[in-house]
């Protein structure tokens, strides 16, 4: 039974985009291959939930990060769509490589799983992820370099998004507190 499933939207070009985020499961396999043929096999109500009417519609493109299928790759994505799981999107490459506000998420996602992180070099995500991330221009030469430099000091950048991950697990337990005691101090006003 598919319970709650965290997505972000995202627009390229008017092309949509549905980023899942957390509550579809994670797909088995080495290759690309095998994870699409995995989700086609296992959890294919995912997908037409995720993409079809009410809550989808024909044009959009979902994208589950998944494990890297090389050893070249940080993470791979499984792309779905009305009619299946087609072995690429490009304009879903290009909001998760290029929205701040997309990457920002899925930022947020790769620190919450204490991976370290490869991202745009926009001034938003310098702010947030000052740790564990090598920001990058949109420019393939560039993401190869960052990629390159992430890998030869991958134990550094493990060290300091575990550093970073601690910092904002502190941070969202503080705001969930006063969310919590201003939700309880509104039931209690409305009550007395």
């Amino acid at each position: 039974m598919i319970r709650v499933i965290k997505t972000i939207d995202a627009h390229v070009g008017g092309q949509p985009l549905r980023l899942i985020v957390d509550g579809v499961p994670r797909p088995h396999g080495t290759t690309s291959d095998q994870q699409r043929e995995w989700c086609l096999k296992h959890a294919d109500a995912y997908r037409q939930a995720l993409v079809n009417p009410p809550r989808g519609h024909t044009d959009i493109t979902a994208a589950l990060i998944t494990d890297p299928s090389t050893l070249q790759a940080n993470a791979g994505l499984v792309f779905m769509d009305a009619g299946g799981y087609p072995s690429m999107s490009g304009h879903a490459v290009i909001a998760l490589t290029t929205m701040d506000n997309t990457m920002q998420r899925g930022a947020y996602e790769a620190v919450y799983l204490g991976r370290p992180v490869v991202t745009s070099d926009f001034d938003l995500l310098r702010r947030h992820f000052c740790k564990g991330t090598v920001h990058v221009r949109n420019a393939v030469d560039d993401l190869v370099a960052g990629l390159r430099r992430m890998r030869a000091g991958r134990a550094r950048f493990e060290a300091e998004i575990q550093e970073l991950r601690r910092e904002r697990l502190q941070d969202w337990n503080r705001v969930e507190a006063d969310l919590r005691h201003l939700v309880e101090e509104r039931a209690w006003s409305l009550t007395a």
